[in-house]
C-alpha cells in the first residue's frame, strides 16, 4: 500500500473494517478517578461502562501522545490521520506536532473537517 489511514480510537471501526482498509489506530486514554484505561482492543467495554456509571470521582480522557502517532506514521511514507474534532480533543494537535521536520507525508482531517465537507457539521464541531 502506498499510504495508510491513521485514526484515533474514537473512530470506532470494527476489526474487519480496519483490516480491509488498512487502518492503524492510536488509542486515547480514559481515566476514572485515578485509574487509567487504554482505549484499544484490550479494553473490556462493558466492564469500563459499569465502572464509569458507578464512578463518583473525576472522569476524563487524554489524547494519544505524539510518540504514538510517530510510531503509526513510520509504517508507511504517506499517511492520512483522522481524529476527533480539534475543538473537542488534543488528538489532532498530537498528530500534527510531528508534521514539521519529518520524513512523512501526512494529511490531517479532524471529524469537524469531515463533517463540514460532507454537509453534516453541527454547531459543536
Amino acid at each position: 500500500m502506498d499510504f495508510q489511514i491513521v485514526a484515533d480510537s474514537c473512530c470506532d471501526l470494527t476489526p474487519e473494517i480496519k483490516k480491509q482498509w488498512g487502518v492503524t489506530t492510536v488509542p486515547l486514554t480514559m481515566t476514572l478517578d485515578n485509574k487509567s484505561y487504554t482505549d484499544d482492543e484490550t479494553l473490556n467495554l462493558p466492564e469500563f461502562m459499569t465502572e464509569m456509571k458507578n464512578c463518583s470521582a473525576k472522569i476524563g480522557s487524554a489524547s494519544p501522545s505524539p510518540l504514538l502517532y510517530k510510531e503509526a506514521f513510520e509504517a508507511e511514507h504517506a499517511s492520512f490521520a483522522v481524529t476527533l474534532s480539534s475543538r473537542l480533543s488534543g488528538s489532532y494537535s498530537s498528530g500534527n506536532v510531528l508534521e514539521r521536520g519529518t520524513i512523512w507525508k501526512t494529511g490531517y482531517w479532524s471529524s469537524a473537517t469531515i463533517a463540514t465537507l460532507s454537509g453534516r457539521r453541527n454547531k459543536n464541531g
